[in-house]
């Protein structure tokens, strides 16, 4: 009897968390962008709920059902390589959805509290849960992964108004359709007509937007830059294996050194390409770029090569480095500034057995986001792995970059939803910034992107293959790119007014 009873009290969070699970499907790979309004049943349940513990249930269930889902891959990290680490699959596959989940529920049962009536609430939800998401891409160093604002990649034309809003200004416009169908069944019948045509005008605005934001495809000049995209695929399992360092290198050369129907400029190889230390390798490293950039100026081309490596500095630091090297062999430096937490730091060292878990040493971030500059192309910023998913990153850039570069390895990963979604979100990142962007894996999906976010050519996962292309220009600065999140804070803010004007119209007449 009292598990019946237990189970009848827990039915509608269960419920909340499905829907939040089958919501998830709308973001990349699948795009299935109906799937969002399952949100407005957990926003329902929440707004009508008879307690802040409640709705604070209602959202943290569904938030827990919209993570767990579409996060899954990460613990296919766990089963790469060794087995000493499958006693950690709960806590990946359970613990990481928790921790962002608590946005979410933070988000919620402030919406709930500040407001009474349930349609004010649904008003309020939409603010606050952005503001939540939005704080995602910085507290705790910040993981803003799988947004909802990401299902308006889904077509060319609404991907453009991430040049307006950027990730955040979208995650508002996600939890407004979301919120539509709760809106509608929470204002009284006499008063829905009103609602319609709000409805009707926001689409008009949004529509408009949508025409706005639409930017001709960039022209790319005969003169332009080639650029070479070199996309390994070496086995996670095989790639640290110090006796295939050298036939892993001999690959990437020989991919370098193919043949090209015209002059190649710049050759880049991914994160990690040399994996090893490379102030101990620097010569092997530099004769190595010599070589490939030697064979293409032959051909008429600059053959300058960026690659990833590990290095450690004088201060016996770890960093996770991107070098460029000129035409004339000559080295340039860019260290990743926003480490991954768990995988190149331990944010609490003072957890007992945690050296044994992740190791005893700690990366090390640099400490500026600057751009190479490379003859011919411009001023040239290197994302490595993780950074391309930070929307404000690529502002904090000593200059506005000509190119974006993101090097990773997502073979950690699979063939699961994880690539899909990186490059998702780097593609993102070019759309804010009108600039074009190149991603280039180890194993994953390598892609180009012109500064529209169109998809110019690209390397599936799994594959071993280069592609060449002409660099495509950057757009003038987008809105997004000159003032940031500004448009996104207006929405907030009105949004937030409206709620507590709406509630207080609605008290009244009660």
């Amino acid at each position: 009897m009292r598990l019946r009873q237990r189970y009848h009290l827990l039915r509608p969070y269960f419920l909340s968390a499905f829907a939040g699970g089958l919501a998830s499907l709308s973001l990349p790979p699948l795009y299935l962008s109906p799937a969002l309004l399952l949100l407005g049943f957990i926003f329902y349940q929440a707004a009508h709920a008879s307690s802040w513990r409640q709705a604070l249930c209602h959202m943290a269930a569904g938030g827990y059902g919209w993570f767990v889902i579409s996060l899954y891959w990460i613990s296919h990290s766990l089963l790469i390589g060794s087995q000493d680490y499958l006693f950690l699959l709960p806590v990946s596959f359970f613990g990481i959805p928790v921790i962002v989940t608590i946005f979410w529920a933070v988000g919620g049962l402030a919406g709930f509290v500040i407001v009474q009536h349930p349609a004010a609430r649904l008003v309020a939800f939409i603010a606050s849960l952005s503001l939540a998401e939005w704080g995602r891409e910085f507290i705790a160093t910040g993981f803003p992964w799988n947004a909802p604002g990401l299902i308006f990649l889904a077509t060319q034309p609404t991907s453009q108004l991430a040049s307006l809003f950027g990730q955040t200004g979208l995650n508002v416009w996600a939890f407004v359709l979301a919120a539509l169908i709760p809106l509608y069944l929470s204002v009284a019948k006499q008063h829905r007509h009103k609602l319609v045509m709000a409805v009707i005008l926001c689409g008009a605005i949004f529509g408009a937007l949508v025409i706005y934001a639409k930017q001709p495809a960039p022209m790319v000049s005969a003169e332009a830059a080639t650029v070479r995209l070199i996309q390994p695929h070496i086995p996670q399992a095989e790639k640290w294996d110090r006796s295939a360092r050298a036939s892993h290198l001999a690959h990437m050369a020989k991919l370098s050194l193919a043949p090209a129907q015209s002059p190649v400029d710049l050759i880049i190889w991914p994160e990690s390409a040399f994996a090893g230390d490379y102030s101990r390798a620097k010569d092997l490293l530099a004769d190595l770029a010599t070589q490939i950039s030697v064979h293409h100026q032959a051909q008429g081309g600059a053959g300058g090569l960026i690659m990833g490596s590990l290095r450690i500095d004088e201060a016996a630091q770890i960093k996770n480095t991107a070098l460029y090297f000129d035409n004339a062999g000559s080295p340039h430096l860019y260290d990743k500034t926003h480490l991954v937490p768990f995988g190149e730091y331990v944010p609490w060292r003072v957890i007992p057995f945690i050296d044994a878990i992740a190791g005893p040493h700690d990366f090390t971030p640099g400490e500026a986001v600057t751009p190479f500059t490379i003859a011919d192309i411009g001023q040239v910023q290197v994302l490595i792995c993780y950074e391309a998913i930070f929307p404000a990153l690529t502002g904090r850039a000593t200059k506005r970059p000509d190119l974006l570069v993101n090097l990773t390895n997502d073979a950690w990963f699979g063939h699961t939803a994880g690539p899909y979604q990186h490059l998702a979100q780097t593609r993102m990142t070019a759309i804010s910034y009108g600039v074009p962007l190149l991603r280039v894996a180890n194993t994953g999906i390598s892609a180009a992107f012109d500064a529209t976010g169109q998809e110019l050519a690209a390397i599936p996962l799994g594959q071993t293959d280069f592609v060449d292309l002409r660099l495509p220009p950057p757009l003038p600065a987008p809105f997004f790119a000159r003032f940031g999140a500004l448009l996104a804070g207006v929405m907030i803010a009105a949004l937030l007014t409206s709620a507590v004007f709406l509630d207080r119209l609605l008290q009244n007449r009660q």
